[in-house]
């Protein structure tokens, strides 16, 4: 999704987080069960990521951005949603894997079409306003100076200018993908 860091190996899960992330992953199976979500504890970078593994679309989630004190039902229901997006959503795709949709149209999907799924099959509701903050603490010291001086960055993914990207998600419902895409300079 966004991270790169680790999250230290003395950051152990807690009952009551691990109780949130078996009835998180529950409810997203019912919601999209053409998907496969995977929970990797063991992994602790802090990362997310939609991968076709053995031919089926999958959703990996590692221990690092599940574990983080610094994200809670918020942010880890977009997160998830995000990434299933990348499967589920139409529109623009990524270059080097034009089978998944990019991540401006994936964040779209995610906080429109994919959170009125989740919610409809499951009941479950998240706030994005709630999400951006949560992600916006965790960014690394490389990526806020990214965002802060774009003309440094060679690279045009939206995707590492967090600036630009909060403020879509928090106007997703007034752009269409293509016109995120668009703003974004990922077309």
């Amino acid at each position: 999704m966004l991270f790169s860091d680790f999250l230290p190996r003395d950051v152990l899960p807690k009952p009551k987080r691990l109780a949130l992330l078996d009835t998180l992953l529950v409810d997203f199976e019912k919601a999209f069960p053409d998907l496969r979500f995977e929970l990797r504890l063991d992994r602790r970078v802090v990362n997310a990521q939609a991968i076709l593994l053995d031919g089926k679309r999958c959703v990996l989630i590692y221990g690092g951005i599940v574990l983080h004190p610094g994200l809670a039902h918020d942010s880890l229901t977009f997160v998830v949603l995000h990434e299933a997006g990348h499967h589920l959503a139409r529109g623009a795709r990524l270059p080097f894997n034009p089978s998944l949709a990019c991540e401006c149209v994936s964040d779209h999907w995610a906080a429109g079409d994919g959170a009125e799924i989740l919610y409809r099959k499951t009941g479950r509701q998240f706030q994005i306003s709630k999400a951006v903050i949560e992600l916006e603490n965790l960014l690394s010291t490389e990526q806020q100076f990214e965002s802060a001086h774009p003309e440094k960055h060679i690279s045009n993914c939206w995707n590492r200018k967090w600036l630009q990207r909060r403020n879509a998600l928090e106007n997703l419902h007034a752009r269409s993908p293509s016109q995120l895409c668009e703003l974004m300079g990922s077309k």
